[in-house]
C-alpha cells in the first residue's frame, strides 16, 4: 500500500487502504512485541549448557526478532505513511485543517476513528454521541467532499 494519493480511485478507496494499513501495522507491532517478550531478560551464564556442551546464551530469539523486524521494516513504514496521510487529510498538518476545517470536527473524527483507529461504526457513534446512521452519513459526506476539492485542498481545509 502506498501513501501516494494518486494511486487511489477516490477518497473512499484511500481510506479503506488506510484502514487495512492500520490493521496490518497493529498486527505487525503485536507480533514484534510478542517476539521481544520471548527474548526475556536472562542473567549471564558462563557454564556450559546443552548436550553438546555448547553455551546457548538465548540469542536465537533476539536474532530471530532482528531478522523478522528487518524483513518487515519497509512494509511497516509504508503502513504508517498511509495511516499518517489519512490522519493529515482528516486534521491537516497542524491539527486545525483538513476535514476538520472543511466541514467540522465530527466529520473528521468519524473518518479518523473508523478508518485510522479501526473502531466499528457503533463505537464511533457512541463516542460522538450520534446515531450510527448519522456517523456513516457524515463519513460519506466527508469522503465526497475530499473528492470534490482534491487531496491538497482537503488537507488545507479550504473550498476553492
Amino acid at each position: 500500500m502506498s501513501a501516494d494519493p494518486g494511486l487511489y480511485r477516490d477518497a473512499r478507496e484511500l481510506f479503506e487502504a488506510a484502514a487495512e494499513a492500520s490493521r496490518d501495522a497493529r498486527r505487525l507491532s503485536l507480533r514484534l512485541q510478542g517476539m521481544s517478550a520471548r527474548e526475556g531478560v536472562r542473567a549471564q551464564s558462563y557454564a556450559a549448557r546443552g548436550r553438546s556442551g555448547s553455551v546457548g546464551g538465548g540469542m536465537s530469539a533476539t536474532e530471530s526478532r532482528i531478522d523478522w523486524e528487518a524483513a518487515h521494516e519497509a512494509r511497516l513504514r509504508e503502513d504508517y505513511e498511509l495511516v499518517d496521510l489519512a490522519f493529515v487529510i482528516c486534521y491537516g498538518t497542524d491539527g486545525t485543517g483538513g476535514v476538520r476545517r472543511l466541514l467540522n470536527g465530527e466529520y473528521a473524527d468519524a473518518l479518523c476513528m473508523h478508518y485510522v483507529d479501526g473502531m466499528p461504526w457503533e463505537t464511533v457513534a457512541r463516542r460522538l454521541k450520534l446515531a450510527p446512521s448519522t456517523v456513516r452519513t457524515r463519513a460519506n459526506v466527508a469522503l465526497d467532499s475530499i473528492d470534490a476539492v482534491g487531496y491538497e485542498l482537503a488537507i488545507e481545509g479550504v473550498w476553492e
